[in-house]
């Protein structure tokens, strides 16, 4: 069966069905979580650690998770760009948006004195310590949410 008759297929199956009667058709990672990989491996900085769960994510009908798409991300910059190219960009984890816009914790430092923008700066503002985001031509911003 090919990738668009199984695509067409899909689609016409979640029309006959609601989206509990389709969580029954998908089934579920279960078993021991295992790390598969490190990309790039060590002594690289940054790598990625992918488990079987994130590797279950690729299966038909499932939906791509961070670490997954964190991997192609950077896999597509060391392996795929010039280097003088993949020097132009910085790619955020997907994670960033993420604690970006996580809700305050109560359990932590009393913020609420002081302006949304400085409080979602303070949340992300060592991701970047090693990276000069002015001398970048492109940055990009993974956003994954369901």
């Amino acid at each position: 069966m090919s990738t668009r008759t199984r695509m067409a297929t899909r689609q016409q199956t979640s029309s006959f069905f609601d989206e509990d009667d389709m969580t029954d058709l998908q089934p579920t990672f279960s078993g021991p979580v295992m790390k598969l990989m490190v990309y790039p491996p060590p002594p690289a900085k940054g790598g990625i650690s992918v488990t079987n769960e994130d590797l279950h994510c690729l299966n038909d009908g499932e939906f791509l998770n961070d670490v997954i798409i964190d991997f192609y991300l950077k896999y597509l910059v060391l392996e795929k760009l010039k280097k003088e190219d993949a020097q132009r960009i910085h790619v955020f984890s997907s994670f960033f948006y993420k604690r970006l816009n996580q809700r305050e914790r109560r359990t932590g430092p009393d913020t609420t004195n002081l302006p949304i923008q400085k409080r979602k700066h303070n949340r992300v503002k060592t991701w970047t310590r090693h990276v000069d985001l002015f001398q970048k031509d492109f940055i990009f911003l993974p956003i994954n949410e369901s």
